[in-house]
């Protein structure tokens, strides 16, 4: 009898020393439930950052391509306008030159007339 009693105070320890570790264990578990809980959140942050980031970062570069190509505009009337003043002058300097033939014509008959 006094075996059976030493055994089942044994087991009984057993037992406890059992319950306090199936504790142990699942206060562990939950404390880890609770980290992956937080890093999952933190993961769905970073993901919906990221996606923003992306989105904010294709916005730029259609507006980067919309400026360059408006550049691209400006750059060529820039260049037709260029043309158009050298024609100008062109033109201006034809008639001037030919102001100064006339004058000078002019002026030789003036002194013919004299």
């Amino acid at each position: 009898m006094e075996n059976l009693n030493k055994a089942l105070d044994a087991m009984k320890t057993e037992r406890y020393e059992l319950s306090t570790k199936a504790t142990t264990l699942q206060a562990k578990v939950s404390s880890r439930d609770d980290q992956i809980n937080e890093i999952n959140k933190t993961l769905q942050h970073m993901q919906t950052e990221h996606q923003e980031l992306l989105n904010r970062a294709e916005g730029e570069r259609k507006q980067v391509e919309e400026l360059t190509e408006r550049a691209k505009e400006l750059e060529e009337e820039i260049q037709r306008q260029r043309v158009v003043i050298m024609e100008g002058a062109e033109e201006k300097k034809e008639a001037i030159r030919q102001l100064c033939f006339s004058l000078e014509h002019y002026r030789n008959g003036y002194h013919r007339l004299r």
